[in-house]
């Protein structure tokens, strides 16, 4: 019979696997917001250069709702 420990019990294989398959699933997550962040950057880019050249205007957003600025009642 092998110990618990061993590397060839199933336990210890299936805990193995699993924490592979998070491991894969962690470097998935994180590709993709790298590639969405880059995405962003190369819009934000593209909108600036527009701008610059004064081809279109942005309405800049506020940071903060309405709601949140408004002067308080009273």
């Amino acid at each position: 019979m092998k110990k618990s420990w061993h590397t060839q019990t199933y336990r210890v294989m299936e805990k193995v696997w699993k924490a592979e398959q998070a491991a894969q699933e962690e470097q998935k997550k994180a590709e993709q917001l790298r590639k969405e962040l880059a995405e962003e950057r190369q819009m934000e880019e593209m909108r600036r250069m527009q701008e610059a050249a004064g081809h279109v205007k942005y309405a800049r957003r506020a940071c903060a709702p309405a709601f949140l600025s408004a002067a308080p009642a009273g």
